[in-house]
């Protein structure tokens, strides 16, 4: 006959597995508990990081109405000695027509906007094909632009419904798409400006053609664009030349190129055309 203190001691062995593996399954469901719960939180984090960085702050704020303001009056030179203390704050557009002018300069120039603006241009030559481009260009813009003092603007300026933007419901700015090729903040001057202007370009151009080992750069991306300005298809060849030169991500770059277009769009068609008659010669 078995001893009690030997009974319990063979119970307690068979139940030993069953009581490990019902061990090692809470402990599983703790880890996993525990990952999701870290997964969440990182979560949590990581989001309200990427939504507190698209919350402009005051200051961006300020700058932004600064930039606008001076797209259309711009600060004079030498700069009037101002009083002391706090600078009053610049006065916003008063009209769609310079509201847009103003923020389409702006935006092109904003490191976080740039590229959204450059597809809207994209998509409203048709160089990007959607089945509804004045939208996706809108939604671009909308994307693009963090700044509450362009709220609607875009919309309103398309002839979309600012709330919902899915609709044409008002009459839009005619001259949206030209607004949208020649916005810029360099207030550059015909005949002053023009020779220091056309130079910078050139520079671009030859840099467009040497880069070889970049997409949409080189000999065969100029060719495209030369064949654009001589069907006259103009603002596609202004996308296509601002894509190429966008692959070095340089907004001055893409600016000095939209002021050129509009100084003297001919001279800038010439310039690509002399580059590809160069090369073939």
């Amino acid at each position: 006959m078995l001893e009690r203190h030997s009974f319990r001691k063979v119970k307690n062995s068979r139940n030993l597995p069953w009581r490990s593996a019902r061990l090692v399954s809470a402990v599983g469901v703790s880890l996993s508990a525990l990952r999701f719960a870290c997964a969440v939180f990182l979560l949590c984090g990581f989001v309200n990081v990427q939504l507190n960085a698209q919350i402009p702050t005051d200051t961006q704020q300020k700058e932004r109405k600064k930039c606008e303001a001076d797209v259309l009056n711009p600060p004079k030179v030498p700069p009037v000695a101002k009083p002391p203390g706090p600078a009053p704050d610049p006065e916003p557009p008063g009209n769609i027509q310079d509201g847009t002018k103003a923020a389409l300069a702006c935006e092109w120039n904003d490191s976080s906007g740039v590229e959204y603006v450059l597809r809207a241009f994209g998509y409203l030559t048709n160089s990007l094909p959607t089945p509804d481009p004045e939208l996706r260009a809108l939604t671009e813009l909308q994307n693009g632009d963090r700044y509450p003092i362009d709220r609607g603007l875009y919309a309103t300026a398309m002839g979309r419904d600012p709330d919902s933007g899915d609709q044409p419901t008002v009459q839009g700015l005619p001259n949206f798409l030209d607004m949208l090729a020649k916005a810029n903040t360099l207030h550059k001057k015909k005949p002053d400006d023009e020779s220091g202007l056309f130079d910078s370009t050139k520079d671009i151009i030859d840099e467009i053609f040497l880069t070889r080992d970049v997409p949409n750069t080189g000999p065969i991306a100029l060719a495209r664009i030369n064949e654009s300005f001589s069907r006259k298809d103009n603002y596609l060849a202004l996308y296509q030349l601002l894509d190429s030169a966008w692959q070095g991500h340089d907004a001055n770059d893409l600016e000095m190129l939209r002021a050129a277009f509009d100084m003297n769009l001919d001279r800038l068609a010439k310039q690509v055309a002399a580059k590809i008659t160069a090369a073939k010669e």
